[in-house]
């Protein structure tokens, strides 16, 4: 996943484990990351690993900044592109939209690998509504 390091938090690691069939139960997501330089851990348990992934990043970012609870993830859209240069192998795209308070932001993320792609548009996400309810804060 990118360096996602900015004033808001910085991504330390993910374990996001991945279960094909047969499904026995939801996917849970354990994260890392840091804020005002004190490193957060915890997990959440999702739909898929996206959703733990989301799940768990959001209730670390809860701790924080209260103002997140309102951030809810709305659309979802992938695009995969066959990059030559990388021998057949496919770039992934993901689009996000996230909700808060009847706004929204757009977040995009691309790796060859679909769930590193998801993972930081949703670090995207957060820190552009970040950004955003907390303007006059920060």
């Amino acid at each position: 996943m990118e360096n996602c390091k900015n004033k808001w938090f910085e991504l330390i690691d993910a374990d996001i484990p991945i279960r094909l069939r047969p499904k026995t139960g939801p996917t849970s997501a354990s994260v890392v990351m840091k804020i005002n330089n004190k490193r957060k851990v915890d997990a959440h348990e999702g739909k898929g690993p996206v959703h733990a992934f989301f799940c768990a990043v959001k209730k670390i970012l809860l701790k924080q900044y209260v103002k997140i609870a309102e951030v809810e993830l709305d659309d979802f859209n992938l695009t995969v592109k066959n990059v030559k240069e990388l021998h057949g192998a496919a770039m992934v795209t993901v689009e996000i939209e996230m909700r808060y308070n009847g706004s929204s932001v757009l977040a995009r993320g691309t790796d060859e690998n679909l769930v590193v792609a998801a993972c930081d548009a949703i670090l995207d996400g957060f820190r552009k509504c970040l950004d955003v309810l907390y303007a006059d804060e920060y």
